[in-house]
């Protein structure tokens, strides 16, 4: 009895010492260690990344849906169509292109895919030409608008401040170099449309 009392009283001494330690704070080198408390890190946002190196001009800008609807119905093209619209609509948007540079893309490749064609349905899957054309190339209008957004933002970097945006991307957009005379022509057509000049 007088054994297992010892042994009890020896288990509760070796809590006891192994608590009080344990509450101790360590000592390193003669002092007690400080715990610092760690500052909260604070949410910072990022700035966005930039798509491309257009100027503003030719950067997304809202536009007038019904004008533009009206102009593309006054070329009788297909793009007019809901469906084609929305798609350029929304690419121009999350890429941030200017809705005018994409639409006049499609003026100058394909003069706006006239509903008239034969092949306008497939002509309008591709009007921007991306691969070389529609007919080597055959997709959707969603999936050929971002890949000719793709390929403006890229053609938009490092352009020279003394040369016109469009001729930059010109250089390897298109094999035409009077591409971008047209490009920049339909663009202003447009744009005077959307403003009611």
């Amino acid at each position: 009895m007088l054994t297992y009392g010892l042994l009890c009283l020896l288990i509760v001494a070796s809590i006891t010492l192994y608590t009080w330690q344990s509450a101790t704070p360590i000592l390193q080198g003669g002092r007690p260690s400080v715990v610092v408390p760690v500052p909260q890190q604070q949410h910072v946002e990022a700035p966005p990344v930039a798509l491309n190196e257009l100027p503003a001009g030719l950067r997304y800008a809202e536009v007038d849906r019904e004008r533009l609807m009206a102009y593309l119905s006054e070329r009788n093209s297909l793009l007019a169509d809901k469906h084609y619209l929305d798609a350029i609509l929304n690419t121009a948007e999350q890429f941030d292109i200017h809705p005018a540079l994409l639409f006049a893309i499609t003026g100058q490749e394909q003069g706006f895919v006239p509903v008239t064609h034969k092949k306008a349905k497939q002509i309008a899957n591709n009007p921007f030409n991306v691969f070389h054309s529609w007919e080597e190339f055959n997709t959707n209008i969603e999936q050929s608008s971002a890949i000719a957004a793709r390929t403006i933002n890229r053609l938009s970097k490092d352009r020279p401040s003394d040369v016109d945006p469009i001729v930059w991307i010109n250089r390897e957009y298109a094999e035409d170099p009077n591409w971008s005379k047209g490009v920049s022509l339909i663009m202003r057509d447009i744009v005077m449309s959307l403003d009611g000049s």
